[in-house]
């Protein structure tokens, strides 16, 4: 045992003998029908906050929202250079580009779907790719806590419901298993259709315009409770905006924001 170690025993020895004095002192003046509670040691107590704070402190998965913008526009741009924060963009469990980017180990795409070919049981398909999403994912937010980044998912909404097949959105999936803060931000329709055409997969057929319409009204229908962000609104003043965001999202800002993204941009 090193000599560090003895003394650690040594000091909680001391602290657990001076607990055990205060005790029977406190037991002397105290009368007989009281009933004697056990005191826990310093170092429990101690250990007892830790797992209360943890408990207080559950990192959250952050999303953006949006509809239909460009993977290199401005405000992505952005988000990608906030200090020590890890952002990925266009997840859902149907992309296997996902599972590349956070290397995962466990059962791939491929293999779920030989282990379902003989069924005809879609919905359980479905919900066991689901669970192997959220548990990637948990494990993702789990390796940023532990290297002191925040998990940052932009999710382009409509591109997710065409290519991902699944009646739930991201959102709607993220909430069965992690705490989540949001918020969404919101373009032209006219514009960001477009945009969502050009980024739709040649084996999916893209939503029509009015589709398209509906689907994000649905959206701010459903999560009519989240803050809503102009993208124009952050061409025209992109540090207010992105203070709003760090704000609504307990990110760090930093007003180095605009020169590093102009440094990515070169």
């Amino acid at each position: 045992m090193s000599a560090e170690n003895k003394t650690q025993k040594k000091l909680f020895k001391v602290i657990n003998e001076s607990l055990e004095l205060l005790k029977q002192a406190s037991i002397k003046n105290q009368k007989p029908a009281v009933i004697d509670i056990p005191m826990t040691s310093l170092l429990d107590q101690c250990i007892e906050l830790c797992e209360q704070h943890h408990a207080q402190t559950k990192e959250p998965v952050r999303i953006v929202h949006y509809f239909g913008l460009p993977s290199d526009s401005a405000l992505l741009s952005s988000l990608a250079t906030l200090a020590n924060t890890q952002v990925l963009t266009d997840i859902h469990p149907a992309n296997n580009s996902f599972k590349d980017s956070i290397k995962s180990q466990r059962v791939s795409a491929k293999s779920i779907n030989a282990y379902y070919r003989d069924t005809e049981n879609m919905a359980e398909e479905d919900e066991y790719r689901i669970k192997v999403f959220l548990n990637d994912l948990q494990q993702t937010l789990e390796h940023c806590k532990t290297i002191g980044q925040r998990l940052l998912i932009c999710d382009n909404h409509c591109l997710s419901q065409t290519q991902g097949k699944y009646s739930s959105d991201l959102l709607s999936l993220l909430k069965r298993q992690f705490t989540v803060q949001s918020v969404i931000v919101h373009t032209e329709p006219e514009e960001s259709y477009l945009v969502y055409c050009a980024q739709v997969s040649a084996q999916y057929i893209p939503l029509g315009f009015d589709e398209f319409q509906q689907s994000i009204q649905d959206f701010f229908f459903i999560n009519a409770d989240l803050p809503v962000i102009r993208y124009e609104d952050f061409v025209t003043e992109p540090e207010k905006v992105m203070r709003d965001i760090c704000k609504d999202l307990d990110l760090p800002f930093s007003e180095n924001f605009l020169l590093l993204r102009a440094a990515f941009d070169k």
